[in-house]
C-alpha cells in the first residue's frame, strides 16, 4: 500500500511510527498487537487504520521511511564532486541517521535475520540493493575507476559502513561520533587495512585519467581483502569479462491500471427520535432494541382511524411504535361526535321546515360548525396518543417502559434507518476530481463473510463534500448501499479501490529493468547477443512496475534480471530461470 508523504510528516502519522518501531524493536512484530500501538500514542484505531491501512502498513512504513531518508542522503552524496567528500558524507548522514532511528534499524534487522511473518516485507531488498549499487558505480567509474575497481572499492566501503551500524545496535549505550567514525570509514577504503597512504586529492571528478592514475598509484588494492591488482607498468591487459547471465522479457502492450485503496466506515442514512405527541402514561410499548421498527403511515393522513383499525394485518398502513393511554380522548372523541351528528341532524330539520328564518338557519349552521370544530380537535387529540415512525429502521434505544408516565415532546425512542446505509470514506485532495454524483464502487467488508469470501456490496455516490479537511486535505465522500438483508451493520469498516490511471495499451517493465545512471534512467535491450543502453522516460508505478512512456517499444527484448550490473555493449547471456541468475 502506497503511503502518502504528508501521512508521515503529520504529527499523529509520525507518533505512530515512532511508538511503533520502538515497539516492533523491543518486542517483536508479530508479539506488538495493534491495541498496544494506539494506546501508546494516545490514538484511536481507526486513526491508524487511516494513515497506514493496518498493523502491516504501519510495519512497512516504518521500514520505507527510513529507506527514503537514506535515499536522500545517497542522492545529496552522489552531488559532491570530490569523491571522498561523497563516500564521507554518505557514511556521516548514515551514521546519524541510524542514531536517530536505532529501532528502525534494529527493527529491520530483526525481519531479515529472524523469523518474523513480515519476512516478506524485503522483497524488494534485492532490487533496491542493485539499485543503489548501480548509482555509486556510475558515479565511481565517471571519476575514471573501471568496473571492477568501483565494485571493488564499494564493497569495502559498505562491509564497513554495515559493521558500524551492527556494533551500534549490539552496544545500546554507544554514541559515537559520526564524523569520526564516518573519516575511519572513508580512511579505512583510500589508505587500507595495512595503513598505506594515499590521499585522494580534492579534483573533480572530471579529472578522467589523472584521477585514474591517482587512484591505481594510491593502491585501491590495498583494501584488505578485496584482491585488488595493481594498475601500473607492466600489468597484463585484462581480459575480456565472461557474458553476464540475464533474464529478458520481450514487451508487449497491455492494460496498466492504477487503484488507490480507500477505508471507510458505515453509518445510518439517518436517524429518527420518536417522541410523545401527548402527555399520558403508557399502554402498549411492544419493540426491544434491536428490532426493525416498520415504516408507518402518519396517522393524521388517515381518514378514518375506525375503518383502518378493522383493516387485515396486510393492509393496514397504520404501525404504531407506542399508545399513549387515550381512555379519556375516547369518551371526549365519542360525546363530540355525538353532538356533532345531532347538530347536523338539527340543521336539517331547520332546512327542509318551509316557515324557518333567516335567524334560525344561521343559528343552526353555527351549531354544525362548533360541533365540527369540537369534534377535529378531539380527533388530533386521538391522533397524538400514536407514536409511529416515517421510515423503517432498527430500534437502537428506547428509553421509556410500558406503563411510565411521559409529558408531551419527551423522547421514547431512537430509530436508526439503515437502508439504504450510507458507507464513507475520505479522498486526497489529488483525486477528488475523479468522483462523481451517481458513481458506483465495489466496497469490501472484511469482517462480513459470505459464500467464496468478504461481503462485497455496490454503494452509489449520493454526496461530496465541497470543503477538504484542512488537516488530512482530504475530502469526505458518502455513498448509499443497499442493506436490504441488514446484514451491513453500522460503524463497520469497508474498503474499496479507487482506479487513478487506466490505460488499455501500457508498455510496463519490472523495477529491477531501469538502471540509474546519474540523473538519467535507462534500460537494456537485447541484440545480437550484447545488451545496449536505451535512455528511457517513465510513467506511472503500480506495485514493482513502472510504465515507459518513451524509450522502449513494443516488440524489444529488454533485460529484467540483471540489467544493474551490466553496460552499454556487455555481452550477455540469457537465462529463462531468475533463480539461475548470478
Amino acid at each position: 500500500m502506497a503511503i502518502a508523504e504528508s501521512t508521515h510528516t503529520s504529527q499523529t502519522g509520525r507518533k505512530l511510527l515512532e511508538r511503533a518501531a520502538e515497539l516492533f524493536a523491543a518486542r517483536g512484530y508479530d508479539a506488538v498487537s495493534v491495541r498496544e500501538i494506539v494506546e501508546a500514542c494516545g490514538v484511536t484505531k481507526p486513526a491508524l487504520y487511516y494513515h497506514y491501512g493496518s498493523k502491516e502498513g504501519l510495519a512497512r512504513a516504518v521500514i520505507s521511511d527510513f529507506f527514503d531518508e537514506a535515499r536522500k542522503l545517497r542522492e545529496q552524496a552522489l552531488k559532491q564532486l570530490v569523491i571522498r567528500d561523497a563516500l564521507l558524507g554518505y557514511a556521516r548522514g548514515k551514521i546519524r541517521l541510524a542514531q536517530e532511528r536505532r529501532n528502525t534499524l534494529a527493527f529491520s534487522f530483526a525481519i531479515w535475520f529472524g523469523r518474523s511473518s513480515l519476512r516478506a516485507i524485503f522483497e524488494d531488498c534485492r532490487e533496491r540493493h542493485e539499485s543503489a549499487f548501480g548509482e555509486w558505480a556510475a558515479y565511481l567509474r565517471s571519476g575514471g575507476l573501471n568496473e571492477a575497481r568501483a565494485h571493488r572499492v564499494l564493497r569495502a566501503y559498505w562491509g564497513l559502513l554495515m559493521h558500524h551500524l551492527i556494533l551500534m545496535l549490539q552496544c545500546p549505550k554507544w554514541t559515537g561520533d559520526a564524523d569520526v567514525e564516518a573519516e575511519e570509514i572513508v580512511k579505512t577504503v583510500f589508505e587500507g587495512a595495512m595503513g598505506a597512504k594515499a590521499a585522494i586529492p580534492a579534483k573533480k571528478r572530471r579529472a578522467g585519467k589523472a584521477l585514474l592514475v591517482l587512484l591505481i598509484t594510491a593502491g585501491i588494492a590495498l583494501i584488505a581483502g578485496c584482491g585488488g591488482g595493481g594498475g601500473g607498468a607492466g600489468a597484463q591487459a585484462p581480459k575480456a569479462p565472461p557474458p553476464r547471465n540475464v533474464v529478458v522479457s520481450t514487451l508487449a502492450t497491455e492494460k496498466l491500471q492504477v487503484q488507490l485503496k480507500l477505508p471507510g466506515v458505515t453509518a445510518p442514512r439517518e436517524t429518527i427520535e420518536l417522541r410523545a405527541a401527548a402527555s399520558g402514561e403508557i399502554i402498549d410499548l411492544p419493540f426491544k432494541e434491536g428490532q426493525t421498527i416498520p415504516k408507518s403511515a402518519s396517522p393524521y393522513s388517515v381518514v378514518d382511524l375506525e375503518a383502518e383499525a378493522k383493516l387485515a394485518p396486510e393492509k393496514k398502513t397504520l404501525f404504531t411504535f407506542a399508545r399513549i393511554n387515550d381512555a379519556e380522548v375516547q369518551v371526549l372523541h365519542a360525546a363530540r361526535k355525538l353532538a356533532f351528528d345531532q347538530a347536523v341532524r338539527d340543521q336539517k330539520r331547520v332546512l327542509e321546515y318551509k316557515d324557518s328564518t333567516e335567524q334560525q338557519r344561521d343559528r343552526a349552521k353555527l351549531d354544525v360548525d362548533n360541533a365540527e370544530i369540537g369534534l377535529k380537535q378531539a380527533q388530533k387529540m386521538l391522533r397524538d396518543t400514536m407514536v409511529v415512525s416515517p421510515h423503517a429502521g432498527v430500534l437502537r434505544k428506547r428509553l421509556r417502559q410500558k406503563g411510565e408516565y411521559v409529558n408531551q415532546g419527551e423522547l421514547i425512542g431512537i430509530v436508526d434507518v439503515l437502508n439504504p446505509t450510507v458507507f464513507s470514506f475520505d479522498v486526497p485532495e489529488a483525486y477528488i476530481s475523479l468522483i462523481k454524483h451517481g458513481d458506483e464502487f465495489e466496497i469490501e467488508f472484511s469482517a462480513l463473510k459470505e459464500a467464496g469470501g468478504a461481503l462485497k456490496r455496490k454503494g452509489k455516490v449520493s454526496l461530496i463534500d465541497k470543503v477538504a479537511n484542512a488537516a488530512t486535505h482530504t475530502f469526505r465522500v458518502e455513498t448509499e448501499v443497499d442493506n436490504a438483508d441488514g446484514r451491513v451493520l453500522s460503524g463497520i469498516f469497508g474498503t474499496l479501490m479507487l482506479t487513478t490511471y487506466d490505460k488499455a495499451d501500457a508498455l510496463v517493465v519490472p523495477l529491477q529493468a531501469i538502471k540509474l545512471e546519474g540523473e538519467d534512467e535507462v534500460a537494456f535491450v537485447l541484440m545480437d547477443g550484447k545488451a545496449w543502453r536505451r535512455k528511457i522516460k517513465r510513467g506511472v508505478m503500480t506495485g514493482n512496475r513502472f510504465e515507459i512512456l518513451e524509450g522502449l517499444a513494443a516488440g524489444d527484448t529488454v533485460i529484467t534480471v540483471g540489467a544493474q550490473s551490466i553496460n552499454d555493449g556487455d555481452a550477455v547471456q540469457v537465462r529463462t530461470d531468475p533463480t539461475e541468475t548470478k
